[in-house]
């Protein structure tokens, strides 16, 4: 039986024994000895101690049963902790939206901003200084031009009297 394990359900596969001679390392030995089953002794003791644990757990069961002021107290403890917890959450949700929404406002706002500008000029000048945010991006992640729109934003910035790019 030393050299059995179970594999599955119920299925018994036997491992091999270990010689005197066989040199076995620490690692090696501590993953065979997890699929052996302990002694006999052990087993033994595992089977006393949850006897003891589920007699204590019964004992405490029959306590509350017989006073029922005990589990009321327990009950609404446990209720006023949940809706706690439900309270924080809700409140959490809230002040999520408040920050969304913030952040789409404030990227209309700026959009529409730079769309007012009178001329392409200071639009891209705007446009520079005050990059709308995404809402859909997180902090870190800026998209700023790719490289044809720097190009083109250079190329308005350059032109000084504006033949370029003309808004009527």
């Amino acid at each position: 039986m030393e050299n059995q394990a179970t594999q599955g359900e119920g299925e018994v596969f036997h491992l091999p024994p270990i010689n005197s001679t066989t040199t076995v390392s620490q690692k090696n030995l501590s993953k065979r000895l997890q699929y052996e089953s302990p002694p006999k002794h052990i087993q033994e003791l595992q089977e006393a101690a949850l006897k003891r644990v589920r007699a204590v757990k019964q004992e405490e069961k029959e306590k509350v049963s017989k006073n029922p002021a005990i589990s009321e107290v327990i009950e609404q403890e446990y209720n006023s902790e949940l809706i706690g917890q439900l309270r924080a959450a809700e409140a959490k949700e809230r002040v999520n939206n408040i920050r969304y929404q913030f952040r789409v406002d404030k990227a209309q706002e700026i959009n529409h901003l730079i769309s007012q500008q009178p001329s392409a000029m200071e639009a891209v000048r705007l446009k520079c200084f005050l990059q709308p945010q995404n809402p859909g991006l997180t902090a870190n992640a800026t998209v700023y031009l790719n490289q044809r729109q720097r190009e083109r934003c250079e190329a308005i910035l350059e032109d000084e009297k504006g033949l370029t790019v003309t808004r009527s």
